[in-house]
């Protein structure tokens, strides 16, 4: 199971028009109560800091508070020992910024032990629809955009 930190329920999550609102101790203790509930199942495979915050060319500004988040969660792991979860991000299909969004969240920042980097890329995508195939659904597209990662990319959302 890969589980979303954030709920759609008010101040459960960031809020994508005004973020610096919302990333408060308040959220961040929620979250972290998301963790510990769910961490110490087996079958906990990762976290989600984040879910399509960055969803459009008008609201980038949202990702420096992904790696926020996964930064925060990580320390906070990190602090109480234990098994340490992988901890992602999971995107929007937006092209024209889903290529960029991957590796903001994915690379390293030199020097910084816990920069927040992703430790995996989930997308949401619904381009498969109605009979499509791999080429007009442009998965093929979505494969040669992330041929090369460094980190695992996989479908967090799917379908018609």
């Amino acid at each position: 199971m890969v589980l979303d930190v954030n709920s759609p329920l008010p101040n459960e999550s960031i809020n994508q028009l005004a973020p610096w609102t919302s990333y408060n101790s308040g959220y961040l203790n929620r979250t972290f109560a998301i963790l510990d509930a769910f961490r110490q199942y087996p079958n906990t495979l990762g976290f989600f800091a984040s879910n399509e915050v960055i969803n459009d060319l008008s609201n980038d500004f949202n990702a420096p508070y992904i790696r926020a988040v996964t930064r925060d969660l990580k320390e906070y792991m990190a602090a109480r020992g234990g098994r340490q979860i992988p901890v992602g991000y999971s995107a929007a299909d937006v092209r024209p910024i889903l290529v960029d969004t991957a590796n903001y969240v994915s690379c390293s920042i030199s020097g910084v032990q816990n920069d927040g980097k992703a430790d995996f890329f989930g997308l949401n995508s619904y381009s498969w629809c109605n009979g499509d195939n791999f080429q007009t659904s442009t998965y093929n597209v979505l494969a040669d955009d992330f041929a090369n990662t460094t980190i695992p990319v996989f479908f967090s959302e799917f379908g018609e």
